[in-house]
């Protein structure tokens, strides 16, 4: 049997570490094919996957486009097991080479002592052991079939952006404590939390998989009690410690005393220099001055940190890593044609304009007034669950309209100006906010002061689950942005991720991967605002504005690409797959983040030179600097003693004029 046979799978069980069995899986007849995987442990299926995750080292070797390996969470009790042997499989075909993994104690022990690349220990054991592995010729010689010393395993490159066995023997186990202002319920971050926080729970939740790559994550709900809480425990066994806030800088917490960096998302051109309401925290430059760093979701945010804290501040744009969470949205959710309709469902309920009268001048109803499940999840009333299916062309936006950014009405006027006569087109809203308030009654004066048309409207309020999510992005065909700024865009990225192209502008964050080769972009310009959470409305900062012919134009166009021109639309929809997989993948963000927090160095390494020390092993002297509690006491003193001053003077001079007159 030769490698071109169509059934011919190429592959390896490399091994099981951190309670996951990592490995490959890539058919060479089909080179972009992605293969399903089984776990079956004494003969029971136990977890099933697909070969999706990247690694450099796979594509290095030629093996596809590298995106064919696999790490199965698979909890295995020695203790409990049988001597039965855990296979690993191809589904519903032949195991894997190195697929039976014999459960002993010593095997995995084994693992865990070798001091060498986990990768080449479990290839030198199957080699030792006598196994055949079947093997591309295009490998490299660490895939390949070769005995391999254990001096070249020393030097042979990991592949991927993680501590070395030896290394982590000789450092001290890392610790990291992260915290969102948002509520630590899926459901309820899905159903909306005050502005902006909805997306740092989930930007949160995507770095902690990556996290966990360097030592333990803690996950907190209360940080000025838990982050020294664990600081300490961490200290008293010898262990470093991280805080990480995923939030704006002017709501990190000012007593924590633990190192800390703020992972921020920011969409406009300054970051917040200035002090109101008698708050020095809202002056971000003081806050970034106390962590002596920080993390930024893109490169437009972190050139706007080093403007105000000078260009040698250290600060990393890095985005959060999606791609790999979004495996299961690519297999469950491959491109559609126009002429198979899809159906969406939500728990809560759905508006859609089709069959619906709207008149100007004429109040709507109020809107539905169903209620959540809660947070807690006690099911005290059953939440109805509606459907819609969706045909034709379908664009589709996921946005909070509780956030004026996001400027959805120019989307939606846009949307009908260009298929008002044209009934196969359909836009999705799925707005994420618990009160539809928030967007029902402008979407009806919208709507109602529009001429007829002929196209769909479909908006979506209430809790998507991942299937249902998955169903959504399977529904669509072009993912929309019209906002004035943004600091990622989750929802973008977790479209394109799964090959759906973007109708977007190229500003802000989304300049990090909106290109023509995914997207038709979308024209704007840039106008002055005020920052977002600034009460007083000054004109400090810059946005761009959308140009609002383009998003018509653009609409159009993605309608008669994906009608008439199938093959630019997969080619725009393979694009956005390897722009995703480039930018975003767990490998790319881990190496990243682990040369700026000092991950892949001991303790005893010295300190950048650009940097405050960030690691304080337990040494106060390192500890970040603090302003002094008193000192925005004293600023509101003076400040009220000069408002008094000028006060007494414009007084005395009114008062003086009256003398005057007399």
């Amino acid at each position: 049997m030769t490698l071109d046979d169509e059934h011919l799978i190429a592959g390896y069980v490399d091994e099981y570490r951190d309670g996951r069995i990592h490995g490959w899986a890539w058919r060479p007849s089909m080179p972009l094919e992605m293969v399903a995987v089984e776990i079956l442990v004494d003969g029971v299926i136990v977890a099933e996957t697909v070969a999706c995750l990247y690694r450099a080292d796979l594509e290095a070797a030629g093996i596809g486009d590298g995106s064919h390996a696999f790490a199965v969470p698979v909890d295995l009790d020695v203790d409990r097991l049988s001597a039965d042997r855990v296979m690993v499989r191809v589904k519903d075909e032949d195991e894997l080479p190195g697929g039976k993994l014999p459960v002993d104690r010593a095997f995995f022990a084994s693992l865990h002592e070798e001091s060498v690349d986990p990768d080449i220990a479990s290839f030198i054991t199957s080699v030792l052991k006598g196994t055949r592995v079947g093997r591309h010729p295009a490998q490299s010689a660490r895939l390949g079939e070769t005995r391999i010393s254990r001096a070249a395993a020393h030097s042979a490159p990991l592949g991927q952006a993680r501590i070395s066995r030896d290394a982590a023997q000789t450092a001290t186990h890392r610790n990291f404590v992260v915290y969102s202002s948002t509520a630590a319920d899926s459901r309820a971050a899905s159903l909306g939390a005050p502005e902006g926080e909805y997306s740092d729970y989930f930007v949160m939740r995507a770095f902690e998989p990556v996290l966990r790559r360097f030592g333990t994550v803690h996950v907190v709900s209360d940080p000025a009690n838990e982050v020294d809480r664990i600081r300490a425990d961490c200290l008293a066994r010898g262990e470093d410690c991280l805080f990480l806030y995923f939030g704006p800088p002017h709501r990190l917490v000012p007593a924590v005393r633990c190192p800390t960096v703020p992972v921020m998302a920011w969409g406009f051109s300054t970051i917040p220099s200035e002090v109101w309401n008698d708050d020095v925290r809202n002056d971000w430059r003081r806050v970034l001055h106390e962590t002596g760093r920080a993390i930024t979701l893109s490169k437009f945010a972190a050139e706007a940190v080093r403007k105000a804290m000078g260009e040698h501040f250290p600060v990393l744009a890095v985005p959060a890593p999606v791609w790999d969470r979004s495996a299961t949205a690519r297999v469950k959710a491959p491109l559609r044609a126009t002429d198979v309709g899809a159906e969406v469902e939500v728990e809560g309920f759905i508006l859609d304009t089709r069959g619906r009268v709207f008149r100007i001048g004429e109040p709507p109803s109020s809107p539905p007034r169903r209620a959540f499940k809660a947070a807690t999840g006690r099911r005290t009333k059953t939440v109805p669950i509606e459907r819609a299916t969706l045909d034709g062309v379908v664009f589709t936006s996921v946005l909070a309209p509780s956030v004026e950014r996001k400027n959805w009405q120019d989307m939606l006027t846009g949307f009908v100006a260009a298929f008002s006569e044209t009934p196969d087109a359909t836009l999705v809203f799925k707005m994420v906010g618990r009160e539809p308030a928030y967007w029902w009654w402008d979407f009806h004066s919208i709507v109602s002061r529009l001429p007829a048309f002929a196209c769909r409207v479909v908006v979506l309020h209430g809790f998507l689950d991942d299937d249902r999510y998955a169903a959504l992005i399977g529904a669509t065909h072009w993912v929309v942005n019209s906002s004035l700024a943004e600091g990622l865009c989750l929802p973008l990225l977790e479209f394109m991720c799964a090959g759906r192209p973007a109708l977007a502008p190229a500003h802000t964050a989304m300049a990090d991967y909106i290109e023509d080769a995914n997207a038709l972009i979308v024209r704007s310009e840039e106008e002055c605002c005020s920052w977002p959470h600034d009460p007083r409305n000054h004109l400090t900062t810059s946005r761009h504005r959308i140009e609002w012919c383009s998003v018509r134009d653009a609409m159009r166009e993605a309608y008669r690409i994906t009608k008439t021109d199938w093959g630019r639309y997969a080619a725009m929809s393979e694009g956005a797959m390897v722009t995703m997989r480039r930018f975003c993948a767990d490998v790319v963000v881990a190496e990243k983040i682990g040369a700026f927090l000092d991950l892949d160095a001991s303790p005893s390494s010295p300190a950048r030179r650009d940097a405050q020390p960030l690691w304080d092993h337990g040494i106060s002297a390192l500890r970040p600097r603090r302003v002094w509690p008193g000192r925005s006491l004293t600023r509101a003193f003076w400040g009220a003693v000069v408002r008094c001053g000028w006060f007494a003077s414009r007084h005395w001079r009114s008062s003086r004029g009256k003398v005057l007159d007399k």
